[in-house]
């Protein structure tokens, strides 16, 4: 009988977040599955809307594996997005336009009081599709990574209407409302943990947690009216799975999140602003990030550069990942540099540090 022989650099996530006294790096970026890639770009063209690739499983699970056929990577992150969730809120619309992107209308052109969801399960079942599809493709020693939105970011887009610079109209309802605002928020923490868990049910082996928009919210209001939210979905995911890594992604917010004591997270994820690397003797928490996105629009030459600076001042192993979204400019062959160079300074990390 043949047995695969897994080498432990080939374990990158299960090491690290068992905390094997590893030397490995696990790496993946956010994006990763989508508009810079022409395999992508192809599928696109074929169909009519953004919403029609993800509510299409096969589809949705083909764009997903298409980075993992380029670039050596440690995950594949679903093929989806983090307001598919309000398909579940009753009497809210949501389309996706190539001109302007999300659109949310309300029954009778307001903002409804929102007071109850249908099941994700019955709603988002093609998600779930597409997890269990990308599970079977996968190596063994590659995580699988589901996700939604933190309910304070997706509010964002279901108060304003439609993606913004500033949010102005949803900052608006948020502190002219309060009750109502907390309504929301209330309920979009209880339809994400079932979205979630629907995922891990599927085969998702990890899940993050989006909060794009959290450096929105001024820090005064945050940690009481926003970020208990928040809070109380990782609390309720992580009871209902112990096992599951759980990655959070406050962008603008990740020192106040490790500044609350309770860290119901496994890895918190940095954006390209924070100073990752002075947190490395502040948190026992996994660090992920945070590479600039637009560095992979430099030259090469300048993307092998900044990897080796950035792994010169890392004490530990961390998730190398970018602090935002693959810009869709970005030539192919700038990630597969960016790529094989974190693969290179890994070797020479591991080489430094092979007595300590």
């Amino acid at each position: 009988m043949n047995t695969k022989v897994i080498a432990p650099t080939q374990r990158r996530y299960e090491n690290l977040l068992n905390d094997n006294n590893t030397k490995t790096f696990p790496l993946w970026m956010m994006r990763q599955a989508g508009r810079y890639l022409p395999e992508y770009q192809f599928i696109r063209k074929q169909h009519k809307s953004f919403l029609d690739l993800c509510e299409n499983p096969l589809i949705a699970s083909r764009i997903t594996l298409q980075p993992l056929e380029r670039f050596e990577l440690d995950a594949a992150i679903i093929f989806a997005d983090i307001l598919l969730p309000l398909l579940c809120i009753k009497g809210l619309n949501l389309i996706f336009t190539d001109s302007s992107g999300p659109q949310i209308t309300y029954r009778n052109d307001r903002l409804l009081d929102v007071h109850s969801y249908s099941n994700p399960i019955d709603t988002l079942d093609y998600v779930a599709e597409a997890i269990l599809s990308v599970s079977h493709a996968l190596d063994e020693t590659q995580a699988l990574i589901g996700f939604c939105g933190a309910p304070w970011t997706v509010a964002m887009y279901a108060w304003q209407g439609t993606s913004a610079n500033n949010f102005k109209t949803a900052l608006d309802f948020f502190y002219k409302n309060p009750l109502q605002a907390a309504q929301w928020l209330e309920l979009l923490s209880e339809c994400f943990l079932d979205y979630l868990k629907m995922q891990v049910r599927a085969g998702a082996t990890q899940i993050m947690i989006f909060d794009s928009w959290a450096f929105l919210c001024p820090k005064s209001s945050w940690g009481s009216d926003v970020y208990q939210y928040t809070l109380k979905l990782m609390r309720s995911f992580k009871q209902a799975y112990p096992d599951i890594p759980l990655i959070y992604y406050p962008r603008g917010r990740a020192v106040d999140a490790l500044n609350i004591p309770e860290q119901p997270f496994d890895v918190i994820a940095c954006d390209s602003n924070t100073d990752m690397l002075s947190l490395q003797n502040k948190t026992t928490k996994v660090l992920q990030g945070n590479f600039r996105a637009d560095l992979l629009l430099e030259s090469k030459e300048c993307i092998e550069q900044a990897v080796e600076e950035y792994f010169s001042k890392l004490l530990k192993p961390v998730i190398v990942n970018l602090g935002q979204g693959i810009n869709p400019l970005t030539p192919v062959d700038h990630v597969d540099a960016f790529v094989k160079a974190v693969r290179y300074q890994e070797k020479i990390f591991s080489v430094n540090h092979s007595n300590h």
